[in-house]
């Protein structure tokens, strides 16, 4: 185990085997801030023994991708056979795109195919791209003074994070498809209207399904920062916090993903799982127009499936293989490790049908029995498509030549300057 991973003190990588190739399975285990909820509760209610929650289910991500590489290394041990598979352990996904300061710093070199899981309300071994993106926060600088004695001595700040976010709010009109900018006032400067604030700050989040489009957006969010400077007569500094790339879909690694899903059957569930599943359901705003445009997020044959198994509290199927690359409005730090060596990525049924991401029915169902079957699920899954890439020397040659293909015009550069450090908070 090599604990410190790139000078990242709760990343680490464990390792078993010799020889090549060398398969790496992702974990990661970050919880969100504030997302305290009662395990297994039908309502929302905080958990008193902890101030945060696994509402992306990250708690399961990480055990299902160790049952993976143990299941490896007991293959690798009773076979004797070269091949080592590597467990990443993969912290702040969330909101510090570690995976994006490891793969700058090398993390995955020597790696020869990549294997990452999510846990989701439905199995599926998708070919998909997603949203690159960068964090910045925004300090502005001014005078204090009294609101109403002396307020032309004031330089308010708090006007200027104002301004910036309308200026942001009208350049929306005017980005790429695909594209998305994201605020929150991070410092209003203090509570007091009498008092003009000297100081406030804003964090932005832009994403683009490129992460080039990222950087060009960036640099017009910051005009608008100094506009808005200049219009208050303020100061404004500008704070890089992280960024992480978009993916780079590899189809022979997901069809290999998708075979497995053909070979391995897929849980059932007891009637006790079932009843919890749909009480679970109930708390969620679920109505037609909702499950229609949960529908519409599918194409083909896939919403074919979805629409005859719609309104089940639990997904027993998989998905059928979308081969067409599709855009996902979401971003991971998955996307910089594509970028270094070919991933594929599956996702297995953890939560009842139409669980939403970050929320406190996804925390709540994230140690039931039905997060447990996911878990494993998701590890057999991985496991048999690793040991299908360490037994056919032929198929890992086509995966990578499929990567070295789709990269060859896009040699990665690190979204994150080698100056920037993660935060450790």
């Amino acid at each position: 185990i090599h604990k410190n991973l790139t000078g990242i003190p709760t990343a680490f990588v464990a390792e078993y085997g010799q020889g090549k190739p060398v398969i790496a399975v992702l974990g990661e285990y970050d919880a969100l801030k504030g997302m305290s909820q009662r395990p297994e509760g039908l309502a929302e209610e905080k958990n008193p023994r902890q101030a945060n929650g696994h509402g992306c289910g990250h708690n399961c991500l990480a055990a299902g991708s160790a049952a993976a590489a143990l299941a490896v290394k007991t293959f690798l041990e009773l076979s004797n056979m070269q091949g080592v598979i590597r467990f990443y352990g993969c912290p702040a996904e969330e909101n510090g795109s570690a995976k994006a300061f490891m793969a700058r710093d090398g993390a995955w070199e020597g790696v020869d195919a990549a294997l990452a899981w999510h846990p989701d309300d439905i199995n599926f071994s998708a070919v998909h791209r997603n949203l690159a993106n960068a964090k910045y926060r925004y300090r502005f600088h001014g005078i204090s003074s009294h609101a109403a004695l002396s307020p032309h001595l004031g330089r308010s700040a708090l006007d200027a994070v104002e301004l910036m976010n309308v200026g942001a709010n009208y350049l929306r009109e005017h980005i790429p498809d695909g594209a998305k900018i994201h605020y929150a006032i991070t410092d209003t400067g203090g509570t007091e209207p009498n008092v003009i604030p000297s100081y406030a700050d804003v964090t932005y989040l832009i994403r683009a399904p490129e992460i080039h489009t990222v950087n060009q957006l960036a640099v017009r969010v910051k005009d608008i920062a100094l506009g808005a400077a200049l219009m208050t007569g303020t100061k404004v500094e500008t704070e890089f916090i992280k960024a992480c790339s978009n993916m780079i879909p590899n189809i022979n690694l997901q069809k290999l993903l998708y075979k497995s899903f053909e070979r391995i059957p897929a849980p059932q569930y007891t009637k006790n799982e079932t009843g919890f599943a749909r009480r679970i359901r109930e708390t969620m705003n679920i109505n037609e127009d909702y499950l229609e445009k949960i529908q519409n997020c599918y194409q083909g044959s896939e919403k074919k499936q979805i629409a005859a198994h719609i309104g089940e509290p639990l997904r027993t199927f998989f998905l059928p293989l979308r081969e067409e690359p599709a855009l996902v409005y979401s971003s991971s730090d998955v996307g910089d490790v594509s970028m270094v060596c070919p991933v594929g990525q599956i996702g297995t049924v953890v939560w009842a049908a139409e669980t939403p991401l970050h929320s406190w029915q996804a925390v709540a169902q994230g140690k039931t029995s039905i997060a447990h079957k996911g878990v494993l699920y998701a590890g057999r899954i991985l496991a048999d498509t690793i040991i299908t890439l360490i037994q056919s020397p032929d198929i890992l040659a086509e995966v990578r030549e499929e990567w070295t293909e789709r990269t060859k015009k896009t040699s990665f550069i690190s979204p994150i300057p080698k100056n920037i450090k993660p935060l450790m908070e």
